[in-house]
């Protein structure tokens, strides 16, 4: 029977390549969470100043003109990580599959190499049992 090592081991480098492209993802998504805390970081800096400078006017309207920057940039991560995360669902979906794919080419080796272990068991018994009659045979035709 054939060998399936170089096919497992093809399987495990696509396990492999999925896990890596699934981890380029996540930290894709990490970096986008990260500049989202950064923007809200700066816009509560900014409220905090506008509160202080509640009497000047200009200050104000900066701070409206910002805080409606700050509303279009999060709306622009908010559906950054959207479609990430819909991409880490397929990605999970993927990796999944070629888990699952390597797990059944691997149970299918370790059940071949297990028929080949009985057959070649069983060979060598059959080997010792014809040895064991032979010399019975010639023991009891020597007596």
């Amino acid at each position: 029977m054939a060998r399936l090592d170089s096919l497992i081991r093809v399987k495990k480098h696509r396990v492999d390549e999925k896990q890596k492209a699934l981890g380029r993802l996540y930290r894709e998504m990490e970096e986008l969470q990260a500049e989202k805390q950064t923007v809200l970081d700066a816009q509560e800096k900014e409220r905090l100043i506008a509160e202080e400078m509640a009497s000047d006017v200009s200050v104000q309207q900066s701070y409206a003109a910002f805080k409606e920057r700050v509303k279009a940039r999060l709306n622009g991560i908010k559906q950054k990580e959207a479609r990430l995360e819909t991409r880490i669902l397929v990605a999970q979906d993927d990796m999944k599959d070629a888990f699952a794919d390597l797990k059944k080419v691997e149970i299918v080796d370790e059940n071949r190499k297990e028929k080949e272990k009985k057959e070649r068991l069983k060979k060598e018994n059959e080997t010792l049992d014809e040895i064991g009659i032979t010399r019975f045979l010639e023991d009891s035709d020597q007596n």
